[in-house]
């Protein structure tokens, strides 16, 4: 990633979440969307997981436990919440 350009996006102003502790270390969260990478802000990252394409289904990752994701295409097609 060092070199590359692409957008940070913090998650609490594009939803209209209101602000909250930014914790001790709060991390970028860089994924891959197909047509780039794109970074989030986190308060804290609890785990780091590796997923393909084919493990993604109805909105959920399966590696080990179901675990719900947010689809870094649509955030950053979708406008802002006021």
């Amino acid at each position: 990633m060092r070199g590359q350009s692409f957008p940070v996006i913090d998650l609490r102003v594009k939803l209209g979440l209101r602000h909250g502790s930014q914790g001790r270390n709060p991390s970028i969260v860089v994924v891959e969307t197909g047509s780039g990478l794109a970074g989030f802000f986190a308060d804290r990252v609890s785990e780091i997981i590796y997923a393909r394409a084919h493990e993604y289904r109805g909105g959920k990752i399966r590696i080990g436990r179901p675990r719900e994701i947010l689809d870094a295409r649509s955030v950053l097609l979708e406008p802002a919440t006021p």
